[in-house]
């Protein structure tokens, strides 16, 4: 390979920062917002959930041996089911969302020199 075929030249990153009222990005920062509502819709709807199935899997993992420490055991099930929900509501609401992001997205404009 020749040093002819190879391009040196650096690309500068341009000012692609988002402000609101910009209307080349207006179809980017409205799948932003999309992204993000979906993401607290999941998470708030799957929160519940983990939480009910991890008090339950402590709750069978412990048995009745400790019944007098059973609303430790729960809130250890709570709080775990909480940090799974909020994991797997912004997974489940990123994956449901992440095609919007790539319609939307801009090509880069390549300068001339």
């Amino acid at each position: 390979m020749s040093d002819d075929a190879v391009n040196y030249e650096i690309e500068e990153a341009g000012s692609e920062i988002a402000i609101p009222g910009d209307e080349r990005l207006a179809g980017v920062m409205a799948a932003e917002r999309s992204l993000w509502k979906a993401v607290r819709k999941w998470t708030l709807l799957i929160t519940p959930i983990c939480i009910v199935i991890w008090i339950a899997i402590v709750l069978l993992a412990v048995g009745p041996d400790d019944p007098e420490h059973w609303l430790a055991w729960i809130g250890m099930g709570i709080i775990v089911g909480v940090l799974a929900g909020a994991f797997f509501g912004a997974w489940v609401g990123f994956t449901v969302k992440a095609h919007d992001l790539d319609r939307a997205d801009l090509p880069v404009p390549h300068r001339q020199h």
